[in-house]
């Protein structure tokens, strides 16, 4: 898999927001109410890495892509 990094996803919801920074290193936002829980992580084990992928591959379709301009104005982070 070879991918242009950062790349900018969120939910179809609008309930989560991710910043993949590398193939093992992902940005989450998470929207509780009105304010963001932030979660940094990396993808190290087997499940987490079937997680990234599933997220960037968009498997179960309620993945949608966002620009960093989207990003930065919805959650205020500057990766």
């Amino acid at each position: 898999m070879v991918e242009k990094f950062p790349v900018f996803l969120k939910t179809a919801s609008g309930t989560n927001y991710y910043c993949i920074v590398s193939e093992t290193h992902v940005i989450e936002f998470q929207r509780v109410g009105s304010r963001f829980i932030r979660q940094e992580w990396e993808a190290t084990t087997l499940p987490e890495r079937w997680y990234l992928h599933d997220l960037l591959q968009n498997t179960n379709g309620n993945i949608e892509s966002m620009t960093s301009s989207e990003f930065i104005a919805l959650t205020g982070y500057l990766p």
